[in-house]
């Protein structure tokens, strides 16, 4: 399914399924984490993803679609890392 992130908080992301409109608490698999990116979080509010349904209605992020724009900034405390805002 895809969808749209409309609300981060800490590993639980909320996702809006792109055509029933319904919402979803999801979380981002594993593989996702150990990415060499130099991001303190993989995800932004706004980012398109798709996702699978498991039981209890918890969905679990497979794949993150490339984004178009964005706006990243550097992250005080850890200097070699990067917060990507929008």
């Amino acid at each position: 399914m895809q969808g749209l992130i409309i609300k981060s908080t800490g590993s639980w992301y909320q996702v809006l399924e792109q055509e029933s409109q319904q919402i979803y608490e999801a979380r981002i698999r594993g593989k996702f984490k150990l990415l060499k990116t130099r991001l303190t979080n993989p995800l932004a509010v706004g980012d398109h993803v798709q996702f699978s349904l498991e039981k209890d209605d918890i969905a679990w992020i497979t794949k993150i679609e490339p984004r178009r724009n964005y706006l990243i900034r550097k992250s005080v405390n850890l200097s070699k890392e990067a917060h990507i805002i929008a």
